[in-house]
């Protein structure tokens, strides 16, 4: 497990550190994703390679945002992971897949339009920071 670049400057006094967990069995996906977050100010990345390494890391707290690759794996890694984790059946999630397809087994179109996205390989970099920055600091956009 990793968190975001120890060169990087604190956060500014008083302001709210936001986590993302990135799951991930890549470890150049892990290492890509969180050279695209290095810039947004105030978050803190941590990533896992599964599932069971979630479970250890949301030990210390519900991350505020999920980035997800499946991998290949298309909807069953991620139904996987959150029948693993339950508590974050309620964070909003980033998806990074192979193909297009919904994610969340049973969640509506409006929950997927509102809590979830996917970004489908080869994604563009500035797009998953766009959407970081919607979902942990609407207010800066």
């Amino acid at each position: 497990m990793a968190d975001q670049d120890p060169g990087s400057p604190p956060p500014a006094a008083g302001t709210v550190l936001r986590t993302v967990l990135v799951v991930a069995n890549d470890p150049d996906m892990r290492i890509y994703v969180r050279q695209c977050l290095a810039h947004i100010e105030a978050i803190r990345v941590r990533e896992v390679a599964d599932a069971f390494s979630a479970r250890k890391t949301t030990a210390d707290g519900i991350p505020d945002l999920l980035v997800v690759d499946v991998d290949g794996e298309g909807e069953g890694a991620v139904s996987r992971l959150l029948g693993h984790l339950p508590a974050l059946i309620d964070v909003p999630l980033i998806v990074i897949t192979d193909e297009r397809r919904g994610t969340r087994a049973g969640a509506s179109p409006e929950a997927h339009a509102a809590r979830e996205v996917v970004l489908v390989k080869p994604f563009n970099a500035r797009r998953l920071c766009t959407e970081v920055q919607r979902i942990l600091h609407p207010d800066q956009l």
